[in-house]
């Protein structure tokens, strides 16, 4: 009896383990627009932003690499009054932060706003 109730006590974390695996090896082969999406990089210096400009095709999503090369604070966001995408975000010092932006179909892309508070403030344009 003792030794069917220790190998009954193993058999739940043992199926716990097999179904967490199953389901990772299921989900490896899928993919999405996000997971494919062309990578644009910018740099954040001390003297502002690079690159000046980048390419977008209406609908495209590109994933945006934002990397902060100085000791502080940096923001990156779309200029004017435009619906906010991507999202305004803060990339602390040392540090690289991802964010996606998606080609407008239905008008001109937006210029993104890279910027210190009161420092370098840098135009990126987003051309189709």
């Amino acid at each position: 009896m003792a030794r069917s109730n220790s190998a009954a006590r193993y058999l739940p974390p043992l199926l716990l383990c097999f179904i967490a695996i199953s389901a990772a090896a299921a989900c490896e082969g899928e993919s999405n627009e996000f997971t494919e999406a062309r990578a644009v990089n910018i740099d954040q210096r001390d003297d502002g932003c690079t690159p000046a400009s980048f390419s977008i095709d209406a609908g495209e999503t590109v994933r945006l690499r934002v990397t902060n090369h100085t000791n502080g604070d940096y923001f990156l966001g779309v200029e004017g009054d435009r619906p906010s995408s991507p999202r305004p975000m803060t990339v602390p010092p040392g540090q690289t932060k991802n964010t996606y932006y998606v080609g407008p179909e239905d008008r001109d892309p937006d210029s993104l706003r890279c910027y210190t508070e009161g420092g370098p403030s840098s135009t990126i344009e987003v051309v189709q």
